[in-house]
């Protein structure tokens, strides 16, 4: 009897061991987690059993449990996972998403290993990454910037020059001491960021910025009555109409020194937004539009300290002390828009990048011009003007003018790879702007003298000149790259 009881209980379990195999076999799941950029994603793969996968599969008792391999640490690398899917085309134009990837076209498995670049079919480089992409680099600049154009300032004659010919341009023996070559034209340092951002996890569009600054250019004169006994600021005399010179020392005339201090800066930086145009596994090119923006700024000073030291017959008193400034501030604000390409080819550890593009847009220039003198006789009042010497009544003042201005710009980069998220930059620079106010084209040197102790008799004369020049900033950089 129990042995009959214990024959049921068994036949009955197998039978419930049956039923619950055939609902459950059917299909079974495998689940296994991953990481990406540090997002956790889940992936579940589902298969059908078959009668040919239960005849072949082995009886539970003589299988040998492997231990499980472990899931391979994910790549963080500027090329990440791609799916496996390879386009037949070489160039690609933006294909139809990847069902439930969030993501388009697609690049053959291995092709953006370093080495990879041109074996096989490949899609663009571009990164399933599961979100946003942050670009940027970090440079420094050592770019030269033309020179700025100055007019004769300070000048000197022999000792035994006249005094009606000491300083005068065009007469035998005056040398100009100030401006003797290119102001304002050397190389100096500077900085430029960008940053930007994928719009989408293909890397197709995207946004970013720049912003450079060069460091002030500084140009320093002075001179005294020390080292040269003459010492003349030479103009046009329209009164006289002919070449003449303000001395400012002369031999038992008077005593002095003159000071020209000579400053530029030059800054700016765009905001533009790129789309991918065409490519293959190593190659990109890319449209760029947005706008851009530049500050070129120059400022020019002219100052002089006399001493009257002549004893008799002289129209100045003996100790009569006269300080004279001449300022011309010129600045110079570009806001255009831009377009232009942006190519870029990966050879393994090196990417190469050229960036063409023009901007057309409006320069508002603004030139302020000051004069001041003031005269101190022995014994009595300080007296002040607001007048110098090439700054007077005619020609002071602020004066405002916009002008329709294009700005080429040509960069070439090269960045050698030291991870996968580290790159250093060097390359090459050029920008031009082919309307630019200067400092130094504000000064008019014809003078109508009549107004520097009077009323004005005859033209308005100086003038303040509207005139512009071609400007351009160009040269070397060098800086890191980064992408997270």
């Amino acid at each position: 009897m129990v042995m009959a009881t214990r024959t049921i209980l068994v036949v009955m379990i197998g039978v419930v061991g049956l039923a619950v195999g055939s609902v459950a076999g059917p299909a079974q799941s495998a689940e296994f987690r991953t990481s990406v950029r540090g997002k956790s994603l889940v992936r579940q793969a589902t298969y059908q059993a078959s009668d040919s996968d239960a005849a072949t599969r082995s009886d539970p008792a003589d299988a040998v449990v492997q231990p499980a391999e472990p899931l391979p640490e994910p790549r963080r690398s500027v090329v990440r996972d791609l799916p496996e899917t390879v386009l037949d085309s070489t160039w690609l134009e933006p294909q139809a998403e990847v069902a439930g990837s969030g993501w388009a076209g697609s690049c053959g498995a291995g092709c953006c290993e370093p080495g990879g670049c041109g074996s096989g079919d490949c899609g663009p480089c571009v990164a399933p990454c599961y979100g946003w992409t942050t670009w940027g680099s970090f440079e420094f600049l050592l770019w030269w910037r033309k020179h700025q154009e100055l007019p004769p300032l300070v000048t000197t004659s022999p000792l035994d020059t006249p005094s009606g010919m000491a300083g005068v341009l065009g007469e035998s023996g005056t040398q100009i001491l100030y401006p003797t070559d290119q102001q304002g034209g050397g190389v100096r340092p500077g900085a430029r960021l960008t940053l930007g951002v994928w719009l989408d996890p293909c890397e197709l569009s995207g946004v970013g910025g720049r912003f450079y600054s060069l460091g002030e250019m500084t140009a320093n004169y002075d001179v005294d009555s020390n080292e040269l006994a003459i010492l003349g600021r030479p103009f046009y005399n329209l009164t006289l109409g002919q070449e003449d010179a303000d001395l400012v020392a002369f031999p038992d005339y008077s005593v002095g020194a003159l000071s020209v201090r000579s400053d530029s800066d030059v800054s700016g930086g765009d905001v533009f937004f790129r789309r991918f145009l065409c490519g293959d596994g190593c190659r990109r090119i890319d449209l760029l539009a947005g706008y851009q923006f530049a500050a070129l700024d120059s400022d020019l000073l002219i100052s002089s300290h006399r001493t009257s030291i002549r004893q008799q017959g002289g129209s100045i008193p003996y100790g009569t002390v006269i300080d004279m400034y001449d300022s011309f501030e010129v600045t110079n604000r570009y806001h255009a828009g831009e377009i232009g390409l942006l190519g870029q080819y990966d050879r393994g550890d090196i990417t190469w990048s050229l960036l063409a593009k023009v901007g057309l847009g409006n320069m508002k220039q603004r030139a302020e011009v000051r004069g001041f003198t003031a005269t101190h006789v022995p014994g009595m009042p300080v007296t002040t003007s607001e007048q110098g010497l090439l700054a007077l009544r005619t020609n002071s003042g602020v004066y405002e003018e916009n002008v329709f201005t294009v700005s080429p710009e040509l960069q070439l980069n090269a960045a050698y790879r030291l991870t996968d998220c580290i790159a250093l930059t060097c390359g090459y620079s050029f920008i031009y702007w082919n309307h630019v106010a200067q400092s130094g084209l504000a000064i008019d040197r014809v003078l109508n003298t009549t107004q520097i102790s009077g009323e004005l008799d005859g033209a308005a004369r100086p003038a303040l000149l509207h005139e512009d020049a071609g400007f351009f900033v160009h040269g070397l950089n060098f800086g890191v790259q980064f992408v997270w």
